[in-house]
């Protein structure tokens, strides 16, 4: 199985009804409780991917649509 169909699956009645009861809960409701805290090694080795610096040529419609997104 890809993952294109995992996430392009629709929801189901039940799945829909748990994430609108999920949405409503306040955070202070949600129990991390059976999550281990990160150290600060592993903080450390999260790190966003350099930005790449990308240069083409597009028509002016394209730039123009590209601008209202």
């Amino acid at each position: 199985m890809r993952a294109e169909d995992i996430f392009n699956k629709p929801l189901t009645r039940k799945q829909k009804a748990q994430l609108e009861r999920l949405k409503k809960m306040p955070d202070s409701e949600i129990d991390y409780s059976d999550i281990p805290p990160l150290t600060d090694e592993q903080l450390a080795q999260f790190r966003r991917a350099p930005k790449v610096l990308v240069a083409a040529r597009v028509d002016r419609d394209v730039y123009d649509w590209l601008k209202q997104l």
